[in-house]
């Protein structure tokens, strides 16, 4: 599945539904808001494939990122963080 095309529908699991509705004001792409009652649940049903993106944060997700369950496309910290220096900090959200 692909991010472009504003046609395009993706299943969106996020744990702060503001950064999520930003995300896809800024991109520009049809994403549908999915509430959960926290990040677990979230997390089980994207690793699952249930869904299709999620935004959480590192604490809940980074067991997930590490063992190749999740995928981490960018993140969003201040400073620099020696654990994502792989990973591109996206100017989409600033």
């Amino acid at each position: 599945m692909t991010l472009l095309g504003a046609a395009q529908r993706i299943d969106l699991v996020i744990s702060g539904h503001l950064l999520g509705e930003m995300f896809r004001s800024k991109a520009n792409i049809n994403l549908l808001h999915v509430p959960y009652r926290g990040g677990a649940p979230a997390i089980q049903d994207t690793v699952a494939g249930r869904a299709d993106l999620l935004f959480a944060s590192y604490i809940t997700a980074g067991p997930f990122i590490r063992d190749g369950r999740l995928r981490m496309l960018a993140f969003n910290v201040q400073g620099s963080f020696q654990t994502f220096r792989r990973w591109p900090k996206p100017g989409i959200l600033a």
